[in-house]
């Protein structure tokens, strides 16, 4: 958390510039490395160098995206679309939302809130007019933070590079700034010019407070990767190992006797694998040994195991979700799942109220204290017993819309009455015409009747 004393109200223009350059320092690495995991690029395996620089040295190096395995793991379980409700939501908030992807931001909040231990969503009016809300990752944004026993936000700076020039957008409560600072390009990296930046625009907050929520993971902000980055590096470490082990052909060595070969025709002969025209008194050998594969299993299997007990995200492998899976299996994996979902649930639940009070703001309809956000879990027996629980209260005064937002997994309630509607009028319409043609059918059946008696 970043505390710092506004002068005036502000942050003076060198104060941005410091802060920001620390940040970037010490904050926005950590968080990049921590995004490059989440994408499966590992930094630590990747950057590991040839060992005494010999090119014929095989040097795989081959990144498990374990990262990005734990982080979806909790993601689906707890923001997989569907499964945050709004009840009693008025018409315009249904309406921003689907202008929005809601259920996809969030989604998204929830990938970053796991992936860097936070995450902030920006509020904003477009230049058309529509109210927006977009995430700000927390390598691009920094919170500035009072003194008081409970720090409050008083602002907040979004960042990035646009051409030659770093842009920052400071926030405050009752204007946004926007600077420019130029840079110049050293070896493909950013290097300011000077300390200096220039305003480009200032504009009025209409929200009055800070458009800014911040979605924290934990309480210590703790990333569920950064946890586990050490065996996740170690992971890599054994897997790479094994392959260059089979590359390098580390089992069997190659033993020439009576004979002498140059340096380049063993290039040629690895790659060929024929030797012709042998002396008579040469022959070849393969001296072999016995690489520890059960050592190497065992290892990579302990710590594959530490990863999981470590960010108490069961590995989602040991449990085949399917009728015939194990209800002790599901039940263990549900359990140690929401050791870390309850918390990260009410700092999401928390930021989301936030956002409805920002909303509240620009349109009075939309209430936070009559609107009431539900999670559910993605339990592979929820659709089942959602199922089940519709079935029963259908008819037994709750509004179908109702039903239909709490216990299925359809995104818009309102689209699916529409269509539930005009599939009954039209099946009453069917069922219309089908007795009318009847009617014709017996009339003229008692037409031929009558004919054939007279």
């Amino acid at each position: 958390m970043i505390k710092y004393e506004l002068v005036n109200n502000r942050i003076p223009d060198k104060d941005i510039i410091k802060i920001v350059d620390n940040y970037i320092t010490d904050m926005s690495a950590q968080y990049s490395k921590e995004e490059l995991y989440l994408k499966g690029k590992n930094t630590s395996i990747l950057s590991s160098k040839i060992k005494d620089n010999d090119l014929n040295i095989p040097n795989w190096r081959i990144p498990v995206a374990y990262g990005r395995k734990i982080v979806k793991t909790v993601t689906g379980y707890m923001y997989a679309p569907g499964l945050i409700t709004y009840q009693d939501a008025p018409d315009k908030l249904t309406e921003i939302f689907k202008n929005n992807e809601e259920p996809i931001e969030n989604q998204s909040l929830g990938t970053y809130q796991g992936a860097n231990g936070k995450t902030y969503e920006l509020q904003y009016i477009g230049n058309d007019g529509e109210y927006n809300f977009a995430m700000v990752k927390a390598s691009e944004g920094i919170a500035i933070y009072d003194y008081s026993i409970k720090p409050k936000m008083q602002a907040f700076i979004r960042f990035y590079m646009k051409q030659k020039a770093w842009i920052y957008h400071v926030y405050y409560s009752d204007k946004i700034f926007k600077f420019e600072r130029k840079v110049d390009t050293v070896e493909n990296k950013a290097i300011a010019k000077d300390n200096t930046i220039a305003l480009l625009e200032e504009e009025e907050n209409i929200f009055n407070e800070i458009p800014i929520i911040e979605i924290d993971n934990n309480g210590n902000e703790v990333s569920d990767i950064s946890i586990v980055i050490d065996l996740i590096d170690a992971y890599d470490m054994l897997v790479t190992d094994g392959a260059n082990e089979i590359s390098r052909f580390a089992w069997a060595y190659l033993l020439l006797f009576g004979m002498k070969i140059e340096a380049d025709k063993l290039e040629q002969i690895k790659k060929q694998r024929v030797m012709q025209n042998l002396p008579d008194e040469a022959r070849v050998e393969f001296l072999t040994r016995d690489i520890p594969s059960e050592f190497i299993e065992t290892l990579a299997a302990r710590v594959k195991k530490e990863i999981h007990l470590q960010s108490f995200i069961p590995d989602i492998d040991e449990v085949t979700f399917t009728s015939g899976a194990s209800g002790v299996a599901i039940s263990k994996f549900i359990y140690l799942m929401e050791f870390i979902a309850a918390e990260k649930e009410a700092f999401f639940k928390s930021a989301l109220y936030k956002r409805l009070k920002l909303m509240n703001v620009i349109y009075p309809e939309i209430d936070p204290d009559t609107i009431k956000i539900e999670f559910q879990r993605n339990k592979p027996e929820s659709d089942a017993i959602g199922a089940e629980i519709y079935q029963k209260l259908d008819g037994r005064g709750i509004s179908r819309k109702t039903l239909i937002t709490k216990y299925t997994s359809i995104e818009d309630a309102e689209e699916e009455m529409k269509k539930y509607d005009k599939e009954q009028e039209k099946n009453k319409t069917a069922s219309f015409e089908d007795v009318e043609d009847a009617d014709d059918t017996n009339e003229e059946e008692e037409d031929q009747e009558n004919e054939q008696n007279i």
